[in-house]
């Protein structure tokens, strides 16, 4: 495999290295990327920390991405303290109850198809900035991402008017992913949502595709959730619709993934005479 070789200018000028107090500026200059044949000439990549009254405030500008976060925050706990607010909706593996001072903060984001992106990822090219907000505060357990783009490009298919949310709400962690719509190939999308919730270490989810007319046309909703070891599916009963008609699901349907494989017990969906069923031996 090639190998990434780097050759740049890097000015630093910190009056605090501590990356939970940082103040300074780095800069590198003169970026030059060789992989293989490839020769890469890019922008400066410039990062500011400023610290005042607690308030931390850090910008990163490159020709991939500008960041800036800003707020009451030790930069090495920001993934704990994440962690702690996930793992009351789910328990997260590995998890550790850690003390963490508060956070409060925003994250604001533009994500860009520089050529460096495209050097690694060369089927994203056409595809549109992404653009997003992350905002937390750990003593309300708050928190809140949102993120858009007009448009992706996966080779040969698009996707346009993307959107991301998610965030706390009740007693839950709610999710919503929308597209206005997808095409290339054999691949042909109108509205489509995925959309649901994370409560209680169980994903509810629904999957909802409209026609060029804004009608429903296929909608699955279901819960996953773990049993022991092994991950299960459950539909709802009253949530599946194919190619605009209703289908019936029985109530007891669960579809099982652990070590051993895949096990169904009890999945039947009917329509008007037709069925379909799924039913391990022994299950």
């Amino acid at each position: 495999t090639d190998t990434l070789a780097f050759q740049g200018h890097i000015v630093a000028d910190f009056s605090n290295t501590n990356p939970d107090t940082l103040q300074g500026r780095l800069a590198v200059s003169g970026i030059r990327l060789v992989k293989g044949t490839q020769r890469l000439n890019t922008d400066s990549i410039v990062l500011l920390a400023a610290n005042s009254a607690g308030v931390e405030d850090v910008t990163l500008h490159s020709e991939m991405a500008d960041l800036n976060l800003k707020g009451h925050y030790l930069l090495t706990q920001v993934p704990t303290a994440l962690e702690h607010t996930i793992n009351r909706y789910y328990q997260l593996n590995g998890f550790k109850d850690t003390a963490v001072v508060t956070q409060d903060w925003t994250l604001r984001m533009q994500l860009r198809p520089s050529p460096l992106v495209l050097m690694v990822m060369p089927s994203l090219r056409g595809s549109d900035t992404l653009g997003g907000v992350m905002t937390y505060n750990s003593n309300h357990e708050d928190l809140h991402l949102r993120l858009h783009t007009p448009r992706i490009v996966a080779g040969t298919q698009y996707f346009h008017n993307i959107d991301i949310a998610a965030g706390t709400a009740d007693s839950g962690l709610r999710y919503d992913i929308s597209l206005g719509d997808g095409h290339g190939g054999s691949l042909l999308l109108y509205k489509t949502a995925v959309y649901g919730e994370v409560k209680d270490n169980q994903l509810t989810t629904s999957l909802l595709l409209k026609d060029k007319k804004d009608k429903d046309r296929y909608r699955i909703a279901g819960i996953v959730g773990r049993q022991d070891d092994a991950v299960q599916l459950r539909l709802n009963p009253d949530s599946l619709l194919l190619n605009y008609e209703r289908w019936q699901v029985s109530r007891d349907n669960v579809i099982q993934y652990d070590s051993t494989g895949v096990i169904a017990h009890d999945f039947t969906i009917s329509n008007n005479g037709d069925s379909l069923s799924l039913n391990s031996s022994g299950s």
